[in-house]
C-alpha cells in the first residue's frame, strides 16, 4: 500500500496599468492511493485511486479531478507467459473535456467549449519469455554463491 499526497498554495498578484490589482490564491491538494496484492502467488491485483482538488492558475481555475484504475496480472508456465488486463478510469469520471476549468481573469477573453468523451479504456496483453532472462541468471548465480559459501 502506498499513500502519496501533496499540498499546494497557488496564487498570483497582478497590477494593471490603471493601478488596480488583481489577486487570487487557493490552497490545493492531491491524494493518490495505490494498492498491490498478490494472491495464491500467481495473481497480482492493482488498484489506484486519486483526487486533485480545484486549483488556480494565472488565468483559470481547474475543477477537481478524480479517478480509479484497476488491473490484474497473472504468470503461467513458470513465468514463461504473463497475461494482464488494466482498466483506466473505471467509472468514466474524466469524460468531460474542456469543461474542467473556468476563466478567473477579467483581462483574459476565452471561449470555453466542452465535449463528452469516453475516458475509460481497457488494455490487455500477453508477454512470452523464451530462454533464461539475464536477471534470473544473475539471481541464480547469487543464490548458488551464497549457498556454497554457507555450506563451507
Amino acid at each position: 500500500i502506498r499513500l502519496y499526497s501533496n499540498i499546494y498554495d497557488y496564487g498570483y498578484r497582478m497590477e494593471r496599468p490603471n493601478g488596480t490589482v488583481l489577486e487570487n490564491s487557493k490552497l490545493s491538494y492531491s491524494i493518490r492511493l495505490n494498492i498491490w496484492a498478490k494472491v495464491f502467488n500467481k495473481y497480482q491485483f492493482y488498484i489506484s485511486g486519486g483526487y486533485t482538488s480545484p486549483t488556480i492558475a494565472l488565468a483559470s481555475e481547474r475543477k477537481e479531478n478524480y479517478n480509479i484504475n484497476f488491473g490484474v496480472r497473472a504468470d503461467f508456465f513458470k513465468r514463461k507467459m504473463t497475461a494482464f488486463i488494466n482498466i483506466q478510469d473505471i467509472f468514466n469520471w474524466g469524460k468531460n473535456i474542456g469543461s474542467g476549468s473556468k476563466n478567473t481573469n477579467p483581462l483574459y477573453i476565452t471561449d470555453v467549449t466542452s465535449k463528452t468523451v469516453n475516458s475509460r479504456f481497457i488494455s490487455a496483453g500477453l508477454t512470452f519469455r523464451f530462454g533464461k532472462m539475464e536477471l534470473e541468471r544473475k539471481a541464480e548465480g547469487i543464490e548458488s554463491d551464497t549457498s556454497s559459501s554457507t555450506s563451507e
